[in-house]
């Protein structure tokens, strides 16, 4: 990348190299036996363009930034105030980490925009009540739970407000049979997680308690910011608790505060311009 002399962006880590050769060997193997669903898209773009990543990572930056359309005209059909939203919408282009995911071969820039789709469409029906976008809306988050399985989970809060919002007199209905209901589907959520629970929390299958939590996030030392452990109180939860906002921050802003010149670029963008 251009600049790489005031300002080294960080990578993808593994990923990208996973999801670029199990799409190789998918398109010249001719199966997709034991292929994932963002390698089968990939395997899909590099057989009409060849298997070099530019492509993808073109294919990326643009459903970025028709998400970042998008979510403007979310927050447009929400009638949110122009401000608000001229500067919600600076914040996400210019947040680093999703700058990041926009340039590298990652399934997040795809996972966003189906979600950013799928709640645009519900935006619509919730104004216009327009079944057609409601079905979309459902489509879109189905679309997007083949490449993360948890994000099935939106369709939940979808259902639960279907249930309990009147759209013809604009009020929630708390009746017995809209609790009971939204208590019935709850359930249903919670046995479809019980019973998928290897491909829904499978990064979770050792995690027994908050301590193992952690324990594993010091050690392996993700996001860069293991420094953390420095601030430990001795109390497992606390330290959950405490180091769960810096881990957050350090996610979205990787590397952007370790030098002068970085921190005068993240000053610029956020709290002056």
């Amino acid at each position: 990348m251009l600049g790489n002399e005031i300002l080294i962006l960080p990578g993808g880590g593994p990923d990208p190299d996973g999801f670029h050769w199990k799409a190789v060997d998918a398109l010249y193997s001719r199966s997709l036996k034991d292929v994932n669903a963002y390698s089968t898209v990939l395997a899909v773009l590099y057989y009409f363009s060849g298997d070099n990543t530019l492509f993808a990572r073109i294919l990326n930056l643009i459903l970025s930034m028709n998400s970042i359309y998008i979510a403007y005209n979310i927050l447009y059909l929400l009638n949110i105030n122009s401000k608000v939203t001229e500067k919600a919408i600076m914040l996400m282009a210019f947040m680093p980490n999703f700058a990041i995911m926009s340039i590298v071969i990652r399934r997040e820039s795809l996972i966003i925009f189906l979600v950013t789709l799928s709640i645009y469409n519900f935006s619509k029906y919730q104004k216009y009540t327009s079944k057609k976008s409601l079905v979309f809306s459902y489509i879109f988050v189905l679309l997007a739970s083949l490449f993360h399985s948890g994000l099935s989970i939106i369709l939940l809060p979808y259902s639960l407000y279907l249930i309990l919002y009147n759209s013809k007199t604009m009020k929630y209905n708390f009746s017995w049979k809209s609790i009971i209901t939204s208590l019935g589907l709850s359930m249903v959520f919670i046995f479809i997680l019980s019973i998928s629970g290897d491909s829904l929390l499978s990064k979770f299958q050792n995690f027994e308690s908050v301590e193992d939590i952690f324990i594993h996030t010091e050690v392996a030392n993700r996001g860069g910011s293991g420094y953390t452990i420095e601030i430990a109180t001795g109390n497992s939860t606390i330290d959950f608790m405490l180091n769960t906002p810096i881990r957050m921050f350090f996610f979205y802003y990787p590397h952007y505060l370790g030098s002068g010149v970085e921190f005068q670029m993240f000053y610029r963008f956020y709290l002056v311009e």
